[in-house]
């Protein structure tokens, strides 16, 4: 939550991009916290994120930056969404997928098979 009434908006929430990459962060690992969209009605929730590689060696705000921008490119909505467009797809995709897949629960370890 906003220390200052100044630093929120109408709800009282924080400002859409603001990024919380100290304090309550595990400092040994790479991981922030970014509150991306607006909450007109009601609280909105920051998501957390964590880097697991960085082998391009991107800066931390070059990373940080580029999860907002993330957060803005869903064309099933116009506004920006609280976690980043790609997660955003795979979840829905993966929905949509178990209406196609059969799980066979007697097997032993197997995945499923088509309902083809």
């Amino acid at each position: 939550m906003p220390i200052r009434k100044e630093d929120s908006d109408r709800s009282g929430n924080c400002q859409p991009g603001t990024i919380v990459d100290t304090e309550i962060v595990v400092p040994q690992e790479f991981d922030f916290y970014l509150q991306s969209h607006a909450s007109p009605l009601g609280t909105a929730r920051p998501t957390h994120y964590h880097v697991l590689l960085n082998e391009a060696k991107f800066p931390v705000d070059a990373i940080q930056n580029l999860t907002y921008k993330l957060c803005h490119l869903s064309v099933r909505c116009n506004l920006t969404i609280s976690h980043v467009t790609p997660v955003h797809y795979a979840h829905h995709i993966a929905n949509q997928a178990k209406h196609f897949v059969m799980w066979d629960g007697a097997s032993s370890g197997r995945s499923g098979s088509s309902a083809y």
